[in-house]
């Protein structure tokens, strides 16, 4: 489906989006993934399964990952099925950053 393409275009580390380009872009995504949202749910929990089996440091595209789901998906839900995961990964991330810098490694 186009949605899912269009998706993957803008995770596709080949192409770097700057800020204005995805000031353009988000609102018109945002209106498109509300009327499917069956696809963007199904899309993003494979994203997200993926982002589970990162081990250590996460990548400049795991960041970009996650930062487009949290641009597609309200926070408004106090369990939000993608948002809920996606916010305990951070916080595992953040800690095994800060982990890393106190011990000197980075």
């Amino acid at each position: 489906m186009y949605l899912r393409s269009l998706f993957g275009r803008l995770l596709d580390g080949k192409v770097l989006y700057r800020q204005k380009e995805m000031q353009l872009l988000l609102p018109e995504l945002y209106e498109v993934s509300i009327h499917h949202a069956d696809v963007c749910w199904e899309f993003f929990s494979e994203k997200l399964l993926e982002l589970k089996g990162v081990d250590g440091i996460p990548t400049f595209d795991n960041l970009r990952t996650v930062q487009l789901m949290v641009r597609v998906f309200p926070a408004s839900d106090f369990r939000h099925p993608i948002l809920t995961p996606v916010s305990l990964l951070l916080d595992l991330w953040s800690d095994r950053v800060s982990s890393k810098l106190t011990s000197g490694i980075l």
